[in-house]
């Protein structure tokens, strides 16, 4: 039997019979059975997630290119996610739409879009790839009438309307799914890198931003109050560093800037607020430059971790960090669980679980990543 993520057991029932129905209804759509390869010249990716979901998936664009030759990809994401496909030679057009249940600061829109949407591109595409298993966008597929519609039978309704549901488990990392959808495909991938593709011009204008000398870099934000250490934890971390040569920099988006304000009364020295100043391609062009990450579970820590840098990514002991954590061989994640805590995954702040992560567990961490020189005291 198929397991929901639903905690109400009314709805997780409720669930299964809509899935049991939409499977005899729609009995009549071809499903499973090969994909003729030679047939596939355009396909859309959906992918209506957070920021960290989206970059995360990066490279499953570049490996469609590998499986259909001469193929078309475009990808209909959130607004605030497509800076994060700009540039990216394996697309051709970004398609744009903020989805209620993930917009993220951006003003949700409503169904009716959504099918504006739908009416423009119908007849497009010779495959639709729902890139998150999400019961609107597996409906998306089939009103886009593709021929193949491929999803991820996760721990939410709507598989029926795919004509090929890939089955993973989501306990693994996240990107594992992508990685079960290609073999699907035909192509065994060994390496996952998400990346940016930043042009020339933009790494020229982004050199201004650089400091003289060595820095670090700090991401208090989270996206979620449930993930967010403390920012005055944060300063006693960077109070502790002992080089006084190095700065660290702030990083975050617009509306975090209350972090900053609590991280410098009591920051002794050398911090650079770049907190709602800068881009997200600016940022992750920057954050290239950084000798350490120390920060939130969030976009930045999988930035941090995919450019190979020294990553301490900071989490709640609720999440499951084994399919979030930030990819890269210098990554470390340090989850804190305060014991009798129910943790709701809501917007509590400060929530015990982020409280109960130690400084002096983050210094050993830096000073392990760092080489064993005692960077921190």
């Amino acid at each position: 039997m198929k397991a929901y993520a639903y905690q109400n057991r009314v709805v997780g029932t409720a669930a299964s019979v809509i899935d049991f129905l939409g499977r005899i209804i729609l009995c009549g759509i071809r499903r499973g059975g090969p994909i003729e390869k030679r047939g596939v010249r355009r396909v859309l990716v959906i992918k209506l997630d957070h920021l960290g979901d989206c970059f995360l998936m990066t490279p499953l664009l570049e490996n469609l290119q590998k499986i259909f030759q001469g193929v078309v990809v475009d990808v209909l994401c959130q607004e605030t996610a497509a800076p994060l496909f700009r540039g990216n030679p394996f697309i051709r057009e970004i398609i744009t739409f903020n989805y209620w249940r993930a917009h993220r600061g951006m003003h949700p829109e409503g169904f009716g879009r959504l099918m504006y949407i739908i009416r423009a591109h119908r007849d497009n595409y010779d495959m639709v790839i729902d890139a998150r298993g999400e019961p609107i966008a597996a409906l998306a597929s089939y009103l886009l009438r593709a021929r193949y519609r491929i999803g991820f039978q996760k721990e939410e309704i709507g598989s029926f309307f795919y004509t090929h549901a890939i089955d993973w488990n989501w306990h693994d990392h996240e990107t594992d799914k992508y990685r079960h959808l290609l073999a699907a495909l035909g192509l065994i991938v060994h390496e996952w890198r998400p990346k940016l593709y930043l042009s020339e011009e933009e790494k020229t204008a982004t050199k201004k931003f650089l400091p003289a000398g060595d820095f670090v870099a700090f991401g208090m934000g989270s996206g979620a109050k449930y993930k967010q250490y403390p920012p005055e934890r944060f300063a006693e971390v960077w109070n502790e560093e002992i080089r006084n040569d190095l700065s660290v920099i702030l990083f975050g988006g617009r509306g975090e800037e209350w972090e900053v304000e609590a991280f410098e009364k009591m920051a002794s020295r050398n911090v650079i607020d770049f907190v709602g100043k800068l881009t997200i391609r600016e940022t992750y062009d920057i954050l290239g430059h950084a000798k350490l990450f120390l920060g939130n579970d969030s976009l930045l820590a999988h930035f941090a971790g995919a450019l190979g840098m020294p990553t301490i990514d900071l989490a709640n002991g609720a999440v499951n960090m084994n399919r979030w954590r930030p990819l890269g061989p210098r990554s470390v994640i340090i989850t804190g669980r305060k014991e009798g805590h129910k943790c709701l995954m809501g917007d509590e702040y400060p929530c015990p679980n982020m409280q109960a992560i130690s400084t002096h567990d983050i210094q050993k961490a830096w000073e392990t990543l760092c080489g064993g020189s005692p960077t921190i005291l």
